[in-house]
Parts: C-alpha cells; sequence; structure tokens
C-alpha cells in the first residue's frame, strides 16, 4: 500500500480488527482495498442493523409489513459503505465459486465503488482519492472527497493458506529445502 497522510484524529481501524469485532462509530465508512478481504469487510460493515433471518420470519408471519418493504431491511442496515480499490477491478482475488455470491451483496447492500482510485489523504471528515476516469484517457486525475466517520484499511491484506497448502508446504519442507508459501 502507498503512504497515505492521515491527519491527527482521523478513526482508522485495520480489516482483521472489524471483522473480530471492533466497534465502528458513526454512519459512513470507507474501506480502502477491493480485494477479497475489503469486500469481506465492507459486506460484514453493510450488515449491521440488518433484520436477520429470524426477525424476518416472524414480521412476515404475523403481516407487521409488506414482504417487499421486509424484504429490502435484510439489505439496509444501518451504515453507509464504501470501497476504494487502486485497480478496475474490485474482488479481484477473491474465487469463482463464491465471487458471484460477493458480487451481489455489493449491489444489494448498495456498498459504493471507487475503482481506479488512489487514496491521496485521510482526514477526520474523510477520504480524499485521486480518481482517473478510464473514459478520461491523458487527462489528470479528478480529486474527490469521500465523506466518512471511519477509515477501515484492508489494502495488501492476504487470506490464509488453506490447511492443504500448508500440508503440501510441511511435507515439501520435510525432504527439501526450506519453502515458503504465500497466499496470493
Amino acid at each position: 500500500m502507498p503512504p497515505i497522510e492521515i491527519e491527527d484524529g482521523a478513526y482508522v481501524l485495520q480489516a482483521w480488527d472489524v471483522l473480530a469485532g471492533a466497534t465502528v462509530p458513526g454512519k459512513n465508512v470507507v474501506v480502502i482495498g477491493g480485494g477479497a478481504v475489503g469486500v469481506e469487510t465492507a459486506i460484514h460493515l453493510a450488515s449491521i442493523g440488518t433484520l436477520t433471518p429470524e426477525q424476518f420470519t416472524f414480521l412476515y408471519r404475523n403481516h407487521v409489513e409488506s414482504p417487499e418493504y421486509l424484504e429490502s431491511l435484510l439489505y439496509k442496515g444501518c451504515l453507509n459503505v464504501s470501497i476504494i480499490e487502486m485497480t478496475s477491478r474490485v474482488g479481484r482475488d477473491i474465487g469463482v465459486t463464491t465471487k458471484w455470491i460477493a458480487m451481489s451483496n455489493l449491489k444489494k447492500y448498495e456498498i459504493s465503488q471507487y475503482k481506479n482510485s488512489k487514496v491521496i489523504r485521510i482526514a477526520k471528515d474523510g477520504v480524499d482519492i485521486e480518481y482517473l476516469n478510464p473514459e478520461k484517457e491523458g487527462e489528470s486525475p479528478e480529486v474527490k472527497h469521500i465523506g466518512a466517520d471511519a477509515v477501515v484499511l484492508a489494502a495488501g491484506s492476504a487470506r490464509l493458506l488453506t490447511p492443504s497448502q500448508m500440508h503440501i508446504s510441511w511435507q515439501l519442507q520435510s525432504k527439501y529445502l526450506k519453502i515458503q508459501m504465500f497466499s496470493l
């Protein structure tokens, strides 16, 4: 991740802390990094305050609201979440079998996506980005401010090795030279 200027008093967390249950203050959250960890973190944050399946079932069975309204509450939480990604593709490192679910959830939870964007500053009230519009080749990047009460860093985060990958690594290390495995 490139160096980013961070204003004193800006509320910045690591994605792993958020996924472990850290409280995120405010209503607007920006996730920096649109890889697998950033996408999962954004979906997790956007789901805070949504109806649980049990609540939905109770309200539906008792005709408290229309089915359409209840369904909308399954995907409207109490946080507005945005993802900032440097490349042109959010979720580029998510596996084929689960990527469609993650991309669908980004839409359902109305998570804003800023692709081709470089964070240049994290302030108390949000994030300043340089956005390079691929439709305007040769032009200078646009500078935008995205309001946020909290910023979550997920850039450069990687998934852990699977048990089968670890087993292969142990087998190779016991017979050959020291081998280091990296998750892609």
